[in-house]
């Protein structure tokens, strides 16, 4: 999860307290004379109507949910970069949703961040298949998928545990 509220609390709330890059530079500007408090209004005017404009379109857009529009606009690319491997690598579908149980469920009585909990949340959709799957838990569930046949011993040890190059 990459959310500094989350991760780094307390950098976060320091951060939070700073006053904004564009406000330092809008009074910087304004007192050098660079600029009047009109041509800013202008600016901000017409950059507003933009977004607005923008999100308009993405309202009246036929494109589906964000997902199904952000994957159709790669989807000629993706197809032509991706092909299907010529042996089946797959995993039955059920391991795949024990395995997503197992990396969306918390501890009983473990309180968790409001964000984490919606991250896990949305994971747990992916899992159950009502909704696509992101890159990151993709990530996840091959891991999880490794270490339920991981065994030290095994011959091929080595392509599960690859030293960091600093470590050599």
């Amino acid at each position: 999860m990459d959310d500094a509220s989350v991760t780094q609390p307390q950098l976060q709330r320091e951060i939070d307290s700073h006053t904004p890059v564009l406000a330092i530079y809008k009074e910087q500007l304004l007192a050098q004379g660079v600029i009047t408090q009109e041509d800013i209004e202008a600016v901000e005017a017409g950059v507003e109507a933009a977004y607005q404009g923008l999100l308009e379109a993405s309202v009246e857009s036929d494109e589906g949910s964000p997902d199904d529009w952000v994957f159709s606009q790669w989807r000629d690319t993706v197809t032509k970069m991706f092909k299907a491997p010529g042996n089946p690598t797959g995993l039955p579908l059920s391991v795949l949703q024990d395995v997503g149980q197992a990396l969306t469920e918390a501890p009983e009585g473990f309180n968790l961040h409001p964000e984490v909990d919606k991250l896990l949340t949305r994971r747990r959709a992916m899992a159950d298949g009502l909704r696509g799957i992101d890159m990151s838990f993709a990530e996840q569930l091959a891991c999880g998928t490794l270490l339920l046949n991981f065994e030290p011993e095994d011959d091929n040890y080595e392509q599960y545990v690859t030293p960091h190059p600093t470590a050599l």
